[in-house]
């Protein structure tokens, strides 16, 4: 017998990741792609979750609970989590705004 088990998905976006990265030079954009998958990284897995695949600049996260899912994208859970990642980012960045979604 097939056992079924539902899961939330997770996918995030840094929204105008092309414009952020364009002025920077390859070693910069690693560096603060890496800064990002970091704090998305402990994000979900203090929530609960797992990181599937990084997209580029976002990642494909499944949690076993939508609860679980929210918290790790929620101001007040995943926020913090990233908080410290993403304090480092913007003070290693001065380009175009970015943010996440």
């Amino acid at each position: 017998m097939t056992t079924r088990e539902s899961v939330t998905i997770l996918f995030t976006d840094l929204v105008a990741s092309t414009a952020v990265f364009s002025g920077l030079s390859a070693d910069e954009a690693s560096g603060l792609r890496s800064i990002h998958f970091d704090g998305l990284g402990q994000a979900v897995t203090l929530a609960g979750g797992q990181v599937v695949k990084n997209l580029g600049d976002g990642v494909m996260a499944v949690f076993t609970t939508l609860s679980a899912a929210v918290d790790a994208r929620s101001p007040t859970g995943g926020a913090q989590r990233r908080g410290h990642a993403w304090a480092k980012l913007r003070r290693n960045y001065s380009g175009p705004p970015a943010h996440q979604r």
